[in-house]
Parts: structure tokens; C-alpha cells; sequence
């Protein structure tokens, strides 16, 4: 069993730093996948400060899944971003990305990163 769980670990940690190298590589929709894996993988290989550069790569790249894990990691780290979250939010809900979408929502109404718009927040959150 333990055999089992080491390679499966092993197997993830690879897939991650193969998505690391395409992201690196110019193959951008992959910086997503590399973040998420960097920021949400294995203890010992976890690393927030990474898995925001990759992030912020893939969302300046404009995609949308890239900008809503640079979001996630900035409000579960406070890691800074290349933008104020509320502008790296709004590119990905731009996209019809609904999780995003529901974020920046949540955003405003709680006031992160700004002041409290509830109007706008609930507004977003109800489309």
C-alpha cells in the first residue's frame, strides 16, 4: 500500500513539473494546471511563490483559469499579483468563467482589496 501511494505521488509530482515545463516553454494553457499543482500538491513541493508566477503567466496570457488561480492564491496567501485582485477577477469572469465570476461577487460584497460595493457584488453573483 505504501508502495501504491508513493507512486502515485511521484507520478503527480512529475505531471506538475511537466506542466512547469510547457508553461515555461511557451505552451501557456498549461500554467494553470502547473499552479494548481504547486500550490495545492504535496507538502514538500509545494510552493506558493511559484505557483503565483505561473499563475500570473497563464492569466496574463489572458486565460481565464490561470487568473482565477492567481486570485485564489493571492486570497489564500496574500501573495501580491501583477494586478489588484479585483482586476484579475474581473479578466477571468470576462471569460463567462462562473466559478470566477462568483469570486469577484464575493469580492465586493465582503470589500477585498477595495471598498465594499454590495450592489455591484450581489449583482454578479445573481448572473
Amino acid at each position: 500500500m505504501l508502495t501504491l501511494l508513493l507512486t502515485i505521488g511521484l507520478a503527480h509530482a512529475g505531471v506538475v513539473d511537466e506542466q512547469i515545463a510547457r508553461c515555461e516553454s511557451g505552451h501557456l494553457e498549461s500554467c494553470w494546471v502547473a499552479a494548481a499543482g504547486r500550490f495545492d500538491g504535496e507538502e514538500d513541493r509545494r510552493d506558493v511563490v511559484q505557483a503565483a508566477a505561473l499563475a500570473e503567466r497563464g492569466c496574463a496570457a489572458s486565460d481565464a483559469r490561470a487568473c482565477l488561480q492567481e486570485a485564489r492564491i493571492r486570497l489564500e496567501t496574500g501573495a501580491p499579483t501583477r494586478s489588484p485582485i479585483r482586476e484579475v477577477l474581473a479578466q477571468a469572469c470576462a471569460s463567462n468563467t462562473a466559478s470566477a465570476c462568483a469570486l469577484q461577487g464575493a469580492v465586493l460584497v465582503a470589500g477585498l482589496g477595495g471598498d465594499a460595493d454590495p450592489l455591484d457584488g450581489f449583482t454578479i453573483l445573481q448572473e
